[in-house]
């Protein structure tokens, strides 16, 4: 994932956390990770990344469907 421009905040921290790109601030920043990512994907046909599957997973549709039923059940409690 390339952001551009950094939102500095929970969408720059998240792309962190998952590992899964780069929330770039700076011209600079975006044109390294462009550049390092297409010479790998030159070498190798693909890009590189090694994602947090972990991390990853708080967004999986399961686990968000987790989310909602704890929420209505606490509604249906209440």
């Amino acid at each position: 994932i390339l952001c551009v421009r950094s939102d500095e905040s929970y969408l720059e921290e998240t792309i962190r956390k998952t590992k899964t790109g780069i929330a770039a601030r700076t011209k600079e920043e975006a044109l390294h990770f462009i550049s390092t990512q297409y010479k790998y994907w030159l070498k190798a046909g693909y890009t590189q990344t090694e994602p947090d599957k972990k991390e990853i997973e708080k967004f999986s549709r399961k686990s968000q469907a987790e989310q909602f039923m704890t929420i209505f059940d606490t509604l249906i409690k209440d």
